[in-house]
């Protein structure tokens, strides 16, 4: 049966499994420590609760990945004034980034960075592929009058 208990810190709402009652981890939310509570909100003394087995890295609440929203606004901006390539970088790595926060695999104080990018990236991209599209049709529409007049 899962636990369901509100971060004391910023009042999410958490839910996990039974089995990791007394477990000390870090809101996926704000990031702050706390103690997952026993099932039905009795506290777990320190002496009866055995030392949680490490868990690795990616998992929900242990030590999160430094975000990379700066890196990813720059290239958004980037992407505007020397190459497009930069705008699919920011994209992708955003779009990464944001599940991996989402997941509370990657510290999510970075999301703002890290949406301004990727939205940044996305208005220039989308920008290019409607003037491939008009160039397109300009050419197009010259070929087919330029033939009919021939």
């Amino acid at each position: 049966m899962p636990i369901e208990f509100h971060c004391p810190h910023c009042d999410k709402l958490l839910k996990t499994q039974d089995d990791k009652a007394g477990w000390q981890v870090n809101c996926p939310g704000c990031g702050g420590p706390l103690t997952v509570p026993n099932p039905g909100g009795v506290a777990v003394e320190e002496s009866a609760v055995d030392p949680p087995a490490p868990r690795p890295a990616a998992h929900h609440g242990a030590n999160p990945q430094r975000h990379r929203g700066e890196l990813i606004l720059v290239f958004g901006i980037l992407s505007w004034f020397v190459c497009p390539i930069f705008g699919i970088v920011a994209w992708v790595m955003g779009n990464q980034d944001l599940a991996a926060m989402a997941a509370g695999q990657m510290d999510p104080s970075g999301r703002g960075l890290t949406q301004a990018g990727r939205i940044i990236s996305m208005i220039h991209l989308g920008l290019i592929g409607v003037g491939v599209l008009i160039g397109l049709v300009v050419a197009m529409s010259a070929l087919f009058f330029g033939l009919a007049h021939a």
